[in-house]
């Protein structure tokens, strides 16, 4: 997503940044892959935050195959339905 900060002495500087749909579901692989980390424990309930205010400020939508594989994701966007309740664990 290009993005633009402002420097201290208010000069522009453009900044890559991750797409925030982006984060939201590699978020939710690492919640899964290191499910019983403690470190990581916090990392699914990020991804489905961060996915409802990228379904608010992003204008192309999740793909229907990320909502397929992360229904944390589908219900944060309001599009849970027939995955909502199947928790796909995923290990090495």
């Amino acid at each position: 997503m290009p993005l633009l900060a402002v420097g201290r002495d208010g000069s522009p500087a453009p900044v890559a940044a991750l797409d925030p749909r982006a984060f939201a579901v590699l978020a939710a692989v690492e919640a899964r892959h290191a499910a019983d980390d403690p470190a990581v424990a916090r990392l699914s309930e990020q991804a489905a935050a961060v996915a409802g205010v990228a379904a608010g400020i992003v204008p192309e939508p999740f793909e229907r195959g990320h909502l397929a594989l992360f229904p944390e994701i589908a219900d944060a966007v309001g599009e849970g339905g027939l995955h909502a309740h199947d928790r796909i664990v995923m290990r090495p």
